[in-house]
């Protein structure tokens, strides 16, 4: 029984890992409940693992709670980031000049505007830069 509930944790963590891979490559898709995204890998576990009925409601359970802890998890972690950068630029306001605040605050507009592109390129599958971003090797 203990190989059997370790064989399914290792399952779960292959499992995640390559599903969460495959979630960043597909559009829309990442926006799953826990629930939902429990369900799937418990179907997926289900067919490769060969699990009966009572493994399987077990199997989901688990991964039902391990879904929701994670996204509790990656919640506070974006909430803790936010508390960090506000305090960040409060330290900078007082050690920058008002200037060198406003240029900043510029560039990080600049740096926000460039990855937004980026990621838009990067959604639409193109691999290529824009003209201005190109560069040359020689």
């Amino acid at each position: 029984m203990k190989k059997m509930i370790l064989m399914a944790a290792l399952a779960i963590g292959m499992t995640a890992s390559t599903q969460a891979q495959e979630m960043k490559k597909r559009d829309g898709r990442h926006n799953i409940s826990p629930e939902q995204r429990a369900e799937k890998q418990t179907e997926k576990m289900a067919k490769s693992l060969e699990l009966n009925a009572q493994q399987k409601q077990q199997v989901l359970e688990l991964n039902k709670e391990s879904a929701k802890s994670l996204k509790q998890t990656n919640e506070d972690r974006k909430a803790k980031l936010k508390i960090l950068r506000a305090q960040r630029e409060e330290k900078l306001k007082s050690i920058l000049t008002p200037v060198q605040m406003e240029k900043y605050q510029a560039q990080k507009a600049e740096r926000k505007k460039k990855m937004m592109e980026h990621r838009a390129m990067k959604q639409k599958g193109s691999k290529t830069q824009p003209a201005n971003e190109m560069r040359y090797d020689k």
